[in-house]
């Protein structure tokens, strides 16, 4: 015996089937989601080199592979500087002969010179001294013309004279003196001679 479903009734496992459904589906595309997003952080080194190939629907034959063009951030290659071999083999400088020893200069040792012997020198003889003269004075004047004079007037007689100029007190005066005579007695004659001409006041001094 059969018994007739309401409506409601029918209804609810329709609801269910849904249900369960609708879970699934959100179930699946968690899933998804949690696996794309580990597939897009990890990249291994040769993932880095491929290259995305678009192929149409309906093609037989996949493109030719694409050679991925060279990164642009190459670091250009450096030259080769070739490096000193630190166990390469130091050549040593050839040893050089040994400088013969200086030869060693005499040394010359002159004798002393003598000590110039000081000769005293010959003590020059002394001056003679001047022998006395002697001399027949006649007269002083103040006046020069009257001793010029008198002077001629004694040569005149045959002897020699002369007029020595004297300073005193009472100015420059001339003296008249006729001579000099070699000796005493020479003297006294020529003395006698000049009183004879008038010459009275006529004396012999000695002088030098």
């Amino acid at each position: 015996m059969s018994a007739s479903l309401t409506p409601e009734a029918s209804a609810v496992p329709v609801l269910q089937r849904r249900l369960v459904g609708l879970l699934v589906l959100l179930l699946f595309v968690f899933l998804l989601s949690v696996l794309l997003r580990g597939l897009g952080q990890v990249k291994t080194d040769q993932d880095e080199g491929l290259q995305t190939v678009v192929v149409p629907l309906g093609a037989t034959e996949l493109p030719a592979a694409v050679a991925p063009e060279p990164a642009s951030t190459a670091v250009e290659a450096e030259p080769s500087v070739p490096r000193p071999d630190p166990l390469a083999a130091v050549e040593e400088p050839a040893p050089t002969a040994p400088l013969p020893p200086p030869t060693p200069t005499p040394t010359v040792i002159s004798p002393p010179k003598p000590a110039a012997s000081r000769v005293p020198s010959a003590a020059s003889p002394p001056k003679p001294a001047l022998a006395a003269r002697w001399y027949v004075v006649l007269g002083t004047f103040s006046d020069a013309g009257n001793a010029k004079a008198l002077v001629m007037r004694v040569r005149q007689s045959g002897f020699r004279a002369e007029a020595v100029p004297m300073r005193t007190g009472a100015g420059t005066l001339s003296r008249v003196r006729a001579g000099p005579f070699r000796n005493e007695a020479e003297g006294q004659g020529a003395r006698a001679s000049l009183i004879v001409e008038g010459m009275t006041g006529a004396k012999l001094v000695k002088e030098p």
